[in-house]
């Protein structure tokens, strides 16, 4: 089992933060994960088992920056690899929460205040969802009703909302 969790935000705009932040959050959210999973894929369809959970994000399904870019790259090639090693016994699924109740958004010094009680998720049951989603082979699995919601809504409308509803959340996040 492979869950690739690691990661961390930035509640600066693009322009407005230093490159190397970038480019650390980059490394951290995209190099590491591809680095880890094609290092131990081989090992896994050698033994024709496997799990790998990629932790994403909703925020790959819309514009925010390095961050949604980062997440929307893991997204995709978990959905990739999935497709990829369907036959293999290896196991691929992209975790793609919203806001959830760790300490990641109080490290990253972002404003949370503002968000409805509705809009987190628990994260023992985020967990439970995700494993039950990776054990039936899901590409991708999205936890509670509020972001299934919001990616299928997402999913029909102009992209020019989307990147404006991304754009609205980060600026309330600084």
């Amino acid at each position: 089992v492979l869950i690739n969790n690691a990661g961390f935000g930035i509640n600066k705009a693009f322009s407005a933060s230093r490159l190397e932040a970038e480019q650390e959050m980059f490394d951290v959210l995209v190099r590491t994960p591809m680095r880890l999973m094609h290092t131990i894929i081989p090992g896994m369809k050698e033994r024709k088992s496997g799990i790998i959970i990629n932790v994403s994000s909703v925020a790959s399904f819309i514009a925010g920056g390095t961050y949604s870019a980062s997440k929307s790259y893991l997204t995709v090639l978990s959905e990739s690899l999935n497709t990829e090693l369907a036959t293999s016994g290896v196991k691929v699924s992209a975790l793609c929460p919203g806001f959830t109740r760790t300490e990641f958004h109080e490290r990253g010094r972002m404003k949370m205040g503002g968000l409805p009680n509705f809009m987190w998720l628990n994260s023992d049951k985020l967990v439970e969802k995700s494993w039950k989603d990776a054990l039936a082979n899901k590409p991708v699995s999205i936890p509670g009703w509020q972001y299934k919601l919001l990616v299928a809504v997402i999913s029909t409308v102009p992209r020019k909302f989307v990147r404006q509803i991304g754009m609205n959340v980060r600026k309330k996040q600084r």
